[in-house]
Parts: structure tokens; sequence; C-alpha cells
């Protein structure tokens, strides 16, 4: 049944949990996303093989999004939970949110990630974060930015970048990935 329930909401749409972005200010909502990561902009990596994320989300009307996902990175696959607060004003907006990474194959290897992201009306957005690794301590040098464009009929799709800033490759050898969703 669970599996059954997985692939209807795979195909009723896909991207990385963005219903909160797309509704209203105290608008709830659902959403289902899919976002894969098309290639690394780094050439001196020769084993990317790119990875995806789904994610069913809930967005309350108290501004609290609640998502559950799962996703394979380079063949490690895992589940995980994504809890994110809004903040909506007249223009810009705020995503405070966390994000836990439980995988199937690695003990001691969990990854719970932190983004405060800025998004307009418009759905441009962008933000920073921080990963930790099996409960160590955060380390603050994420970056994304990206745009989500929507359809007349409900679907999105969007583009984002992101990267670590403190990597010795540089700013210009992050993941670019596109994302698909539907948010009703």
């Amino acid at each position: 049944m669970k599996k059954t329930i997985l692939l209807i909401l795979t195909f009723i749409g896909f991207a990385i949990a963005n219903t909160g972005m797309l509704t209203s200010k105290e608008e709830p909502g659902m959403g289902a996303w899919l976002s894969y990561e098309l290639a690394t902009l780094d050439s001196d990596v020769d084993d990317f093989e790119g990875s995806y994320q789904i994610n069913f989300d809930y967005m309350t009307t108290l501004g609290l999004e609640v998502g559950l996902n799962m996703g394979d990175d380079n063949n490690n696959a895992w589940k995980g939970l994504e809890l994110t607060y809004h903040y909506k004003s007249d223009k810009w907006n705020m995503a405070l949110s966390w994000n836990r990474k439980l995988f199937d194959d690695f003990d001691n290897q969990d990854e719970d990630i932190l983004w405060l992201i800025g998004y307009s009306n418009t759905a441009i957005y962008g933000g920073f974060g921080g990963l930790s690794i099996d409960g160590g301590d955060y380390e603050f040098d994420l970056i994304k930015v990206g745009k989500i464009w929507t359809f007349e009929n409900g679907m999105s799709t969007g583009i984002t970048y992101w990267t670590s800033f403190a990597s010795e490759a540089g700013f210009d050898k992050g993941i670019l990935s596109i994302d698909l969703g539907y948010a009703f």
C-alpha cells in the first residue's frame, strides 16, 4: 500500500519542497516534487552520476511546511523529513528549513541540513545553508540560487544552482539541478 501511494504521488507531480513558496500567505496546500541534479560544473569530477530527490509536502495555515522525501545521491539511497517555517511579507519572504537525511547503506553518516532562504513573490530565491554529518558541528558554507516558473495548468518547473563557497574548487564549481512539481 505504501509503495502504491508513493508511486501515485510521484506521477501526480514532481522538485525540492517548494509548496510554501508557491502558496499565498496563510493558504494551506500540498505538493509533490522531483529534483534531479543534471551536472556538476567542476570538470575535475569524473564520477558524477547525478542524484534525485522526491518530496511530498504539506503547507499549513500557520506557515509551517512538513515534507517527507526520499532520494539517491550517487547510488546512496536515503529517506528524510523536512520542516520549513515560512515568513511572508508583501514583496519578499523568508524560509528557515531543516532537513534530515537517513542513509540506507551508511551507519553514522546521516545528514542534517539547515537553510535560510529568501524568495520573492515571483519565486526567485537564494539562501545560505549548513551541513552536519552524524550529529557533528554544522559547517555553514552552502549557497543556492534558483527560479521557479508556474504554468496555467498548475505544473511548475525550476532551475537551481548550489555550491559550497568554502570549497577549494571555487564558487563556479557547483551543481545544477532541474525541478519539476505540482502544488495543489
